[in-house]
């Protein structure tokens, strides 16, 4: 988890992993995730939107 502190995508991270609605087992947005709760956070995990990159992870469309 100390890698999440210096990951420029933490909170989207969170977002495209969703471990609350997945019940996610494993490390995302600089939290360990067992059965959809966070059980432990990276030491001084920084979640300021300001340290985030501005990257797009909208689903891609698809021509029917």
């Amino acid at each position: 988890m100390r890698a999440c502190n210096y990951c420029p995508i933490k909170r989207q991270c969170q977002t495209i992993v969703d471990p609350e609605r997945t019940w996610f087992d494993g490390v995302s947005g600089g939290r360990l995730w067992r059965n959809g709760r966070a059980v432990a956070t990276a030491p001084d995990l920084d979640l300021d939107p300001a340290s985030d990159l501005d990257l797009d992870f909208a689903p891609e469309e698809t021509a029917a």
